[in-house]
């Protein structure tokens, strides 16, 4: 059980390279090397006993009572367009409250709003975590959705 959880005036950088990674994944283990790794494992000689029969593991479960973020900036740089793309969302708010991952629980509270240039994107609603369903309000405000000239050469 997690009670509450809040984070403020954060600061995410994403990007991609020309080569198409992610710096993101960079934090998270990389799946060729345990894959490896299991085959330097030497293989036993004898036959090993199969386990008695157990009980299969439950899964972890978590229940959120509150998760808040608020104030955070999220910048997108990524380098594998022609014409690389630059994207920040500023002032991203998120609030959850009452989210849990076990299974046909009730749906919590949930919200987002964000800042994306001159326009904001919001909704508000409820959602559960398994399975992952939500029914959510949308409010988009002033967001340019035309094709931007901004990479266009100038004639």
């Amino acid at each position: 059980m997690v009670g509450d959880l809040s984070t403020e005036r954060g600061t995410v950088l994403v990007s991609r390279s020309r080569e198409g990674e992610i710096n993101l994944t960079k934090l998270l283990p990389r799946t060729t090397a345990a894959a490896a790794t299991l085959a330097d494992t030497p293989v036993p000689t004898r036959p090993v006993a199969a386990p008695a029969l157990a009980q299969p593991a439950r899964p972890w479960t978590i229940k959120a009572g509150t998760i808040s973020v608020n104030q955070y900036r999220i910048q997108v740089n990524d380098e594998v367009p022609v014409e690389p793309v630059r994207l920040v969302v500023e002032d991203l708010s998120l609030k959850a409250e009452n989210l849990s991952t076990a299974e046909k629980q009730p749906p919590g509270k949930v919200s987002l709003a964000l800042r994306l240039e001159k326009g904001s994107v919001s909704f508000d609603g409820t959602g559960s975590v398994a399975p992952i369903v939500a029914d959510l309000q949308l409010t988009v405000k002033e967001i340019d959705i035309r094709p931007s000239n901004r990479t266009s050469p100038t004639k």
